[in-house]
C-alpha cells in the first residue's frame, strides 16, 4: 500500500481497527519532512512495524494499491497520471478520495485554510480520468464527499460544490 500525503498514518491506523492486514504488509506513507518524522516516532511507540515513511513519490513503485485522501490537490507537480507513468512496476489499484473535480478547465486557486492560505489545484474532471485512462487505468466507481467543496469568489462558475472519490484498475 502507498498512502501519498497520508500524514502520520492516518488511514494505516483507522483502518487496522476493521482490516486485519496480511503478514507481511508494507503501508508506505509519501509525506513531507517534518510529517515523515513524526510518523516515524508515533510508529515505535505503537509498535507498529507494518508502516513505513517516505518524502520520495518515486517509492511507490510495485506497490499493488496506491492511495491518496484529501491531499492530491495540494501537491504542486506531477501531475497523478505523471506520476503513475514514471513508475516502470504501476500499482493495480488506484484510490483517489477528496478531490476537487468539477466540468470547467483546470485550474489553481488559493484556498482559506484558517490559519494559512494554500494554493490548489482543481481539476476537469474528463481531462483527470482522461489522463489515467491514456496510462491504461480503468475507472470501476467513483462517489462524491459532499462535505468537501470549493467556493471561489467571483467565479461561482470555478466552484466545485462536492469532492470526488474515484476507484482506478489497471488493465493487464
Amino acid at each position: 500500500m502507498f498512502d501519498l500525503g497520508g500524514n502520520v498514518g492516518v488511514h494505516y491506523y483507522g483502518y487496522r481497527k476493521y482490516i486485519d492486514y496480511p503478514a507481511g504488509m508494507a503501508w508506505i506513507v509519501c509525506e513531507v519532512d517534518s510529517l515523515v518524522a513524526r510518523g516515524q516516532k508515533i510508529a515505535r511507540e505503537q509498535a507498529a512495524t507494518a508502516i513505513r515513511f517516505t518524502n520520495r513519490p518515486s517509492d511507490a513503485e510495485g506497490c499493488e494499491i496506491f492511495l491518496t485522501s484529501g491531499a492530491l490537490q495540494y501537491i504542486e507537480t506531477p501531475s497523478l497520471a505523471d506520476l503513475l507513468g514514471s513508475l516502470r512496476c504501476r500499482p493495480r489499484h488506484v484510490f483517489v478520495n477528496k478531490v476537487p473535480l468539477y466540468g470547467g478547465p483546470s485550474y489553481v486557486t488559493v484556498q482559506n485554510g484558517g490559519v494559512t492560505f494554500l494554493p490548489q489545484h482543481v481539476w476537469n474532471r474528463t481531462e483527470f480520468v482522461g489522463e489515467l485512462a491514456a496510462l491504461g487505468y480503468r475507472l470501476r466507481d467513483e462517489w462524491e464527499t459532499p462535505h468537501l467543496s470549493c467556493n471561489v469568489p467571483f467565479h461561482p462558475e470555478r466552484s466545485v460544490p462536492v469532492y470526488s472519490g474515484l476507484y482506478f484498475t489497471l488493465d493487464a
